[in-house]
């Protein structure tokens, strides 16, 4: 995993990993991620 990437699990318990530039969540924050079209697992955070 990259120094800019985490591990988010959404609310029908699919887990997938995100990164972002931006921003670096903290452990229980509630992100917005728009997913990778070819892989469901990898995402971008966006907010």
């Amino acid at each position: 995993m990259h120094d800019n990437a985490c591990r988010v699990e959404l609310p029908n318990g699919h887990r997938a990993v995100g990164q972002s530039r931006r921003y670096t969540p903290t452990l229980g924050d509630e992100v917005t991620i728009a997913f990778h079209p070819y892989d469901l697992a990898r995402g971008w955070i966006v907010e």
